[in-house]
């Protein structure tokens, strides 16, 4: 088994194991659509609430992927292939280059995002009048170090 599962029972319900948590709900929804495509129900957690206050997302631990028990072994499984590149390669393979963001030294895509200084004071102050998220488009890798701004989506 994937070393992050762990399990929450429902008594008398259905026994759920955490596949994985992600930080943001759109994540934890397409990981979810991934693992219903390969026949694995599953179930997405505290997504409503960490979308409506997204900075409160690490305090709950994060949005969380669960399935039912049986599907356990499965899931790891497919979480492994989504984490190792295996669902990646197979889109390139359909779909011809696909606009990932990549380290422009090393290439991978192990990158963290993040807002600059100004862009996450402004967030905050929008967070306090419900008006939601600055995107954040200055990237480190987390292979190599290398910092830069992505710019793909500058209008």
């Amino acid at each position: 088994m994937h070393p992050a599962l762990h399990s929450a029972a429902l008594p008398g319900i259905l026994h759920l194991i955490t596949v994985v948590h992600f930080r943001d709900p759109w994540d934890a929804h397409i990981f979810r659509g991934r693992l219903e495509a390969d026949g694995v129900p599953a179930f997405v957690t505290d997504d409503i609430v960490i979308g409506m206050r997204w900075y409160l997302s690490l305090a709950f631990g994060g949005v969380r992927v669960q399935v039912p028990n049986a599907y356990a072994a499965r899931a790891a499984q497919i979480l492994e292939d989504a984490e190792s590149g295996t669902f990646e390669a197979e889109l390139v393979e359909v779909f011809g280059d696909i606009d990932l963001l990549r380290c422009p030294k090393c290439s991978s895509a192990n990158v963290r995002r993040r807002p600059s200084l100004v862009e996450f004071l402004i967030g905050i102050g929008l967070t306090f009048m419900n008006a939601g998220k600055v995107v954040a488009n200055r990237c480190t890798c987390r292979v190599c170090g290398t910092r830069w701004t992505d710019t793909r989506y500058d209008q």
